[in-house]
């Protein structure tokens, strides 16, 4: 979340309990998924119904005397409270840098039927996904991608619709981990020099990998 809270603005009641961090985590929750309705970001009526409970214990572990409403705020994105699932289908968007290269196989850490590997000079980006043309947006993060001009075809693709396997976490830290193909010591590299080995366990509404939560996986 990047929004600006009034904090101010919060019922008076809310710190006058005796321990009133859960309720501001509830809160703040609700207003998080109505301003992310406002800007579009979800259709959804309401939090998902697992998130009150998210937020509350966030509120319950983050209060401070200090700055509450701030250190609440800060700890609620693990929990989605803007109504968004944690696994999110990457979208080819607005690219930050260009290549050129060649696609000679398709993705080894997706399945996708856009998904391919592709290099430019000693760079290999995988997975890329095909756009209208002879490019393909390749993301490097979340947020930053590569659009590369291929030259030649590309190799024909898996089935269509193929299967979305999670290629990038975001972690709830502000780490982002990349899926390393064909390396079973190995399934996500970091960028600060993080090797996750482990599974992702998705048995809970807040999915974790080595002890650590995921914000968002992409797939």
């Amino acid at each position: 979340m990047t929004y600006d809270v009034p904090f101010g603005r919060l019922p008076g009641t809310l710190r006058g309990r005796a321990e009133p961090g859960p309720a501001i985590g509830t809160t703040l929750a609700a207003a998080a998924h109505r301003l992310a309705a406002l800007f579009g970001m979800t259709d959804a009526a309401g939090p998902a119904p697992e998130v009150p409970a998210c937020a509350a214990d966030a509120g319950a572990g983050h209060f401070t005397a200090d700055r509450p409403e701030a250190a609440v705020w800060a700890a609620l994105p693990a929990c989605h409270p803007a109504g968004g699932d944690v696994v999110r289908r990457y979208r080819p968007r607005a690219t930050t840098a260009r290549a050129t290269g060649t696609c000679a196989s398709v993705s080894a850490v997706s399945g996708r039927h856009d998904a391919y590997r592709c290099t430019s000079g000693a760079t290999t980006y995988d997975p890329c996904f095909a756009v209208p043309g002879t490019r393909v947006v390749c993301p490097v993060s979340a947020v930053k991608a590569v659009a590369l001009t291929y030259t030649g075809a590309l190799p024909v693709p898996p089935a269509p619709g193929g299967t979305g396997e999670v290629f990038l976490l975001a972690l709830a830290n502000g780490v982002q981990c990349a899926a390393v193909p064909e390396d079973p010591g190995m399934r996500f590299a970091c960028a600060d020099g993080t090797v996750l080995s482990d599974a992702l366990d998705t048995s809970g509404p807040l999915w974790t990998i080595g002890g650590l939560t995921v914000a968002k996986a992409y797939t």
